[in-house]
């Protein structure tokens, strides 16, 4: 994903709309595109799991997935695992504490994010040669085919009245785009994509944008400078449940919590250059989700519409299925990641066999 400064010139491609690759699925449906050789080999995994929370997430993972029974082992002396386990809590703080860590400085190691936390991984901060499993990365930052992204998680939840509605992705909506949120004059990097939604896209009749204004004081109090121009309770969830597509702009960092919400709803999640999609590459969202470049924000709305009513058909349609097999259990997304993590090692094992045989000849 290439990033446009705001003034440089209109690039041919404005959208990303690229059509999902026609791949076979695993017996979960979930498109796992490793572009690494598959080498089809089942080699034993020994996992340690680094705290109470990690040790009951992972043996629940591997009872539910026949395919992680083959493979993964959970052990109780870390000495014994090549893969060591720990989530985003006081998990995280024992791993880093402990012997195995200092010795290899994070070699073997897999740090998640937990998915219910809102505290990722600070993105300054150094973990060594741990894999990383945070939505706090731009792609500046994740290491390909390394570390591994996820989104923020959600905020927002579908209320009672609209369960049944959720459930009809291709319903008519009032709205084809929609936008709600703050800009802080503070945190420019991100907000600068939101002031531009606000300012720009007021004027459609099909496009529903509500922007807050704030700024820091100097002893860091936060203040309005501009109030929603609705401050009802429910107008976040009109604009999710009737909008086709829903603007996910970066906040504090490169992630959105809108991300989640926007699938939740039903809808089109439109992002911009620097995000990078849940479990990328392995995951293809190239069907689901639209990528906008920073100088066509301006005129998203008049590219949107020219998407084809089938186009919007089929990309809610597998926006609705990536949602339901990764985030509609506890365990889903974090049972992909570790088939993902395995197999990535399961590949690196066997190339540096096959490395080997290449230098001994």
């Amino acid at each position: 994903m290439s990033i446009y400064k705001l003034n440089a010139p209109l690039p041919t491609a404005s959208l990303q709309l690229r059509s999902p690759q026609k791949k076979k699925a695993d017996e979960q449906n979930i498109n796992i595109t490793n572009n690494n050789t598959n080498t089809g080999m089942e080699l034993p995994m020994k996992v340690f799991p680094t705290g109470k929370k990690t040790k009951r997430i992972l043996r629940q993972m591997i009872q539910q997935e026949a395919s992680l029974q083959k493979i993964v082992t959970l052990v109780s002396d870390p000495k014994e695992a090549c893969l060591f386990y720990s989530m985003h809590d006081v998990d995280t703080i024992h791993t880093l504490e402990s012997d195995e860590w200092k010795q290899h400085n994070g070699k073997n190691h897999f740090l998640m994010a937990f998915l219910h936390s809102d505290q990722p991984f600070h993105e300054n901060e150094q973990y060594g040669m741990a894999a990383l499993m945070t939505p706090n990365q731009s792609d500046q930052q994740l290491r390909s085919g390394y570390d591994m992204s996820i989104p923020l998680p959600v905020k927002w939840q579908v209320p009672d009245n609209a369960r049944e509605i959720v459930k009809d992705v291709h319903r008519p909506r009032k709205y084809l785009l929609s936008f709600r949120g703050t800009v802080q004059s503070t945190l420019p990097q991100w907000h600068n994509h939101r002031w531009i939604a606000g300012e720009y896209w007021s004027d459609d009749a099909d496009v529903a944008v509500d922007i807050q204004c704030s700024k820091k004081t100097i002893r860091g109090k936060k203040e309005v400078t501009r109030t929603y121009d609705d401050n009802s309770e429910d107008v976040y969830s009109e604009y999710l449940l009737n909008s086709t597509f829903g603007f996910c702009p970066g906040g504090s960092g490169v992630s959105s919590y809108r991300f989640g919400e926007v699938l939740l709803a039903g809808g089109i999640p439109v992002l911009v250059p620097g995000t990078i999609p849940p479990l990328h590459p392995e995951i293809d969202w190239s069907g689901c989700i639209v990528t906008v470049s920073e100088s066509r924000i301006v005129d998203l709305p008049r590219l949107l519409r020219k998407i084809s009513p089938e186009e919007i058909k089929n990309r809610q349609q597998e926006c609705q299925r990536l949602h339901t097999k990764l985030f509609e259990s506890e365990t889903g997304l974090q049972s992909v990641a570790l088939k993902i993590w395995v197999e990535r090692i399961q590949t690196a094992i066997e190339f540096e066999r096959r490395m080997k045989v290449v230098n001994d000849f």
